[in-house]
């Protein structure tokens, strides 16, 4: 509102507590809230003077499983674009519990692939995945995996954890230990849907400790469809220097201890993670603001 109260004049415009107090249905409207509560049908109504802050469509794009499979979609109908070279491979997959893991990947013939050819090589030398949950955000959930067994074992250890009883289900991704992402606990049989995309070794910048970072775009999407692009962007580091995953993998094979889960901090770059930043210095305290360059 602030926003909307500095480039308006408040002469233009006035807020109001329902749809039921616009003057006619028709009367110019806004909606900015959350997506539950857009008044869709009103925009149906009167779709001349009805404006919301969000697309119908909205889940089809921030659930990974629904993303995977809208791209798939558009680009069997239009084949030179730019997509097909900028979108990682995905492999979509529904798995309820681990002992049906074998089931749910009879048609993921590149994983199956893959994973012979990592049969006998070192760590370091496999290709490595990342595994999404397609519901789950804040970067709860994801994990890296190079081998059958490693997929497997990343889902029988979701079982293990999985609560007993509805107060533990309600905590559940709360609690972390020193090397795990905060919250990033979840139940399998609730999630079902998963992809898995080959992990892609990130550029680093040394002046920037060599983390793992991400360049957040904020955009504006009006009507059908015209895009207004933010000139300043967000780099959000990951909190701790990167290191292979190949890497880390050797060192737990070395390692005695029963805590052999990959540490997913040097992967991770998540804006719910950068409430905290490391007290190195070669870690942004504050997301970095870059300019947009043409």
């Amino acid at each position: 509102m602030n926003v909307l109260s500095s480039v308006l004049p408040s002469e233009k415009y006035a807020l109001i507590p329902s749809v039921d107090a616009l003057p006619t249905p028709r009367s110019p409207f806004l909606q900015i809230t959350s997506y539950e509560s857009i008044l869709f049908q009103h925009l149906l109504d009167c779709p001349t003077t009805s404006l919301a802050n969000s697309y119908v469509i909205r889940k089809a794009l921030i659930r990974k499983h629904y993303l995977a499979h809208t791209i798939r979609s558009y680009l069997v109908k239009n084949l030179d674009s730019v997509l097909k070279d900028h979108v990682p491979l995905t492999i979509n997959f529904e798995v309820d519990y681990a002992e049906f893991l074998d089931e749910a990947l009879i048609e993921a013939y590149e994983l199956h692939e893959s994973f012979s050819r990592n049969e006998d090589k070192a760590a370091g030398d496999r290709e490595w995945w990342i595994l999404k949950p397609g519901m789950s955000d804040r970067g709860q959930g994801i994990r890296l995996f190079s081998t059958e067994q490693e997929l497997r074992n990343i889902f029988e250890e979701w079982e293990e954890d999985e609560p007993e009883s509805d107060f533990e289900d309600e905590n559940l991704g709360h609690q972390s230990s020193e090397n795990e992402t905060p919250g990033d606990g979840i139940i399998t049989y609730q999630l079902r849907h998963f992809i898995a995309q080959p992990y892609i070794p990130p550029l680093l910048l040394p002046e920037y400790g060599n983390r793992k970072f991400h360049i957040r775009t904020y955009v504006l999407c009006v009507g059908a469809l015209r895009v207004y692009v933010y000139e300043e962007m967000l780099a959000l580091f990951a909190e701790i220097p990167y290191q292979a995953p190949g890497v880390q993998s050797e060192a737990h094979d070395s390692d005695t201890s029963n805590n052999k889960r990959t540490d997913m901090r040097p992967h991770l770059t998540n804006t719910c993670l950068q409430a905290s930043p490391s007290s190195s210095p070669s870690r942004p305290k504050q997301p970095t603001v870059l300019p947009l360059t043409y």
